[in-house]
Formats: structure tokens, sequence, C-alpha cells
């Protein structure tokens, strides 16, 4: 176990060179609600992140997705605060048959990575109330890790998107080198390196079946629509030291609110076993009362 020594001072200072870095939009003053005025496309009607259940969904059976080797090897991976978070992109000039690419899930082609990054926010207490984009039946996670993909071809992005949640305190995680380098990355533009494997950071436990899929909106601006995610059931783990590193050395939050979901489809992967079968049960289960209530009414 690593120990990380923080101070909330840090906090105002980040702050300001976020705010002085000359960008446009930040998570503060210039906060989410306020992208749109320079960004239109954050006002749009297809945006994200946005609340998921297993409810107003509808079900499909996806083929399964088709990983390169490549995923499941060792990676030197550059680290950089872009002013909005840490991104872990590979290096430039790297053979493109060594990057990373993934097909298969009724995504459109092959789509090779990009990079990975994470949103969260200053832990207050044991147990976060936010920090996740994306929520499940409107509860947060600690925080939200992002793979982030794009077809060559057609330059169209796909992301997967994994729930972070906590460890008890004093435990490390599979993340624990990423932290130990990214703790260090304070200012806007400093940057490092980090030895990683994707497979592993993923850490998925389901095999990548179980999963909601809509179409959506970058999280960031400019907001561009058109971006296909994927949000896993299965969580992401980090120890609660490791998340309270990030929020008070390297930014103390970074996440975007939900969106109107506008009457978009949400679509929910079918396993094809038990726990499908139970899903949707339980999904008739909650409907019954209302059900019964309609039926004693007309009876009377």
């Amino acid at each position: 176990m690593k120990t990380y020594l923080s101070f909330v001072l840090l906090l105002t200072v980040v702050d300001k060179i976020f705010a002085g870095n000359g960008e446009y939009w930040n998570y503060e003053d210039h906060g989410p609600y306020t992208w749109s005025q320079t960004y239109p496309e954050c006002a749009g009607w297809r945006q994200s992140p946005l609340n998921l259940d297993y409810f107003d969904v509808v079900y499909k059976k996806f083929p399964p997705f088709v990983f390169s080797s490549s995923f499941d090897r060792p990676h030197v991976f550059n680290l950089k605060n872009n002013g909005h978070t840490v991104v872990g992109e590979l290096p430039t000039g790297m053979p493109r048959n060594e990057i990373p690419q993934l097909s298969g899930g009724d995504l459109p082609g092959i789509f090779r990575f990009t990079n990975f990054h994470l949103h969260w926010c200053v832990l207050l207490g044991e147990s976060p109330s936010e920090g996740s984009e994306h929520t499940i039946n409107h509860v947060h996670g600690a925080g939200e890790a992002h793979f982030v993909f794009t077809n060559e071809v057609t330059k169209q992005t796909a992301v997967f998107a994994f729930i972070i949640t906590m460890l008890p305190e004093g435990e490390s995680s599979a993340w624990e080198a990423y932290v130990h380098n990214a703790v260090k990355l304070i200012r806007h533009g400093t940057h490092t390196q980090f030895v990683g494997n994707l497979m592993k950071l993923m850490e998925n436990g389901n095999y990548f079946r179980d999963f909601w899929r809509y179409n959506g909106s970058l999280t960031t601006p400019p907001c561009s629509e058109g971006i296909i995610w994927t949000i896993f059931s299965h969580h992401i783990i980090f120890s609660y030291n490791e998340l309270q590193a990030l929020s008070l050395n390297v930014l103390h939050k970074d996440f975007r609110p939900i969106q109107l979901r506008n009457n978009r489809v949400i679509y929910h992967s079918t396993l094809g076993n038990t726990a499908d079968s139970l899903r949707y049960c339980f999904s008739w289960l909650r409907a019954m009362p209302t059900i019964f209530i309609i039926v004693i009414f007309l009876d009377f």
C-alpha cells in the first residue's frame, strides 16, 4: 500500500491554473451549465451522460466483442494533465498493428484505441454521493473510467465506460501504479509515463457481456454528438486513498451532470442465462402493484 500526502490548498492553486490556461471551459466558474454559451452543441438533444436502469430499456442480444491480442499486453502510456483530467495515450508513431483494436458488439466496423481517462469528485466522507458521469438507477459511483476508440474509416467514436466503486481504506487496486504517476501531474501540461495493460485496467468480470448501449455525445466540450456509448454493469475498483489522491492533487471535480434523455432508446444486453430471466421477472414484479390496483378499482 502506498500513502499519498495531499493538501487541500492545492485545490485553489489548481483551479486558478485551469481558469487561466486559455480554455473556455472548466468544472467551476465556466462549468457545465455555461458550456453551451461557447459550444452550442452542448445544448443538443442527444447529449451525455444519462441515467441508466434495468427497466426503461430495450433488451437486445448483442454479438460478442472481439479484442486484438494487444489489448492484453503491457504498453507504455503517456499520461498528460490536459487541464480537465489526466489522459492516457499511446506514443505517437506506434506501429498500427500494435495499437489495440476492437470490433463486434454491434459496433460499425473496427475501432482503434485512442485514449483512456477518468472522471471523479472530491471525497467528502467515506461514501461519495457523486463522481461518476452516468448514474445507475439515479445513483452515482465514486468515479467513471472512459476508454475511447475511433473508427479510422468513418471517424466515429465509441466509448467503453465503467463506473468506479471504492475498496475499503488501506487496500490497493489494479490502478495503483496509474495513481502513483498521475498524482504528480498537478499543473496543466505536465506529463509522465505509465506502463499498463488495458484488459487489466478494465478488469471486466462479466466478459464484456452485461452493458447498456445508446447514442450520445462527448461529455466535454465541444459535446459532439454521434458517440456510441457502451456502459458496463461491472464496476472498476479503486481504493479510498487512490481516489482521494487524485481529487486533492490533480483536480477535485471533473464530471458532467446527467442530461435529458429526450426519448432516446437505451439498449441493454441480454446474457442469455438465468440472470436475464430473473431481471425480466423482477421488472414485471415491479409493475404488479400498479396492475393490481387497477384490477381492484375495476371490480368495484
